[in-house]
């Protein structure tokens, strides 16, 4: 009785590893879908064929005081003229200090201590999550109204805490297809960001 026993246990051992190794297999597999669903249209409507295509362009007005303080004005957005749909835009400015070979300084520039920002509020919003969003969606090839306009500033206050530092920053803009479950593509924009612009 006791060797029937010790037999069931051995053939009950491979089972339990088959199994296992089914349920890791399918969360994998379920992660990656997951991960790609994150780039299409909600599947509840299959209307939107996704596209590749170049970042987002930046362009402003980017200069120098007479003290070498940085300012920009008049920043706009263009996403891809090849894209043929609109597309929410979403921006986010990121300031550091740097040296001429673009080592970044430890320390972060502070807003309101380091440099100052004004942004248009009326087609912009900041939200909790630090990234500027354009109010209403933008076509391929057109530009979105000014996140900085051109009476409005990003200006540098202060010199860098270092002498072989400079003040940088960057704009990196994302747009998610302004397409999806409703003509508005509210599903598309909350599934890829978690906020709509247009609601805020």
């Amino acid at each position: 009785m006791k060797q029937s026993v010790n037999s069931w246990k051995k053939r009950l051992l491979p089972t339990r590893v088959v199994i296992v190794l089914t349920v890791l297999t399918t969360a994998a597999t379920s992660t990656l879908l997951f991960a790609k669903y994150l780039h299409v249209s909600s599947p509840q409507e299959d209307v939107f064929v996704p596209q590749n295509y170049d970042t987002p362009q930046i362009a402003g007005t980017f200069d120098k005081n007479t003290e070498a303080l940085f300012s920009d004005s008049n920043v706009t957005v263009t996403p891809d003229a090849s894209v043929d749909y609109p597309v929410y835009v979403r921006v986010a400015i990121v300031p550091t200090w740097q040296d001429e070979d673009g080592n970044v300084f430890g320390q972060q520039p502070v807003l309101g201590k380091d440099y100052q920002l004004t942004f248009n509020t009326d087609q912009w919003f900041r939200h909790t999550d630090g990234y500027y969003y354009c109010r209403i969606p933008v076509k391929g090839g057109a530009r979105t109204p000014a996140l900085i306009r051109e009476d409005q500033k990003l200006v540098q206050l202060r010199q860098a805490p270092d002498d072989e530092s400079v003040f940088h920053v960057e704009y990196l803009a994302e747009t998610v297809q302004a397409l999806g479950v409703a003509a508005t593509g509210e599903q598309a924009v909350l599934d890829a960001w978690g906020v709509l612009p247009a609601a805020d």
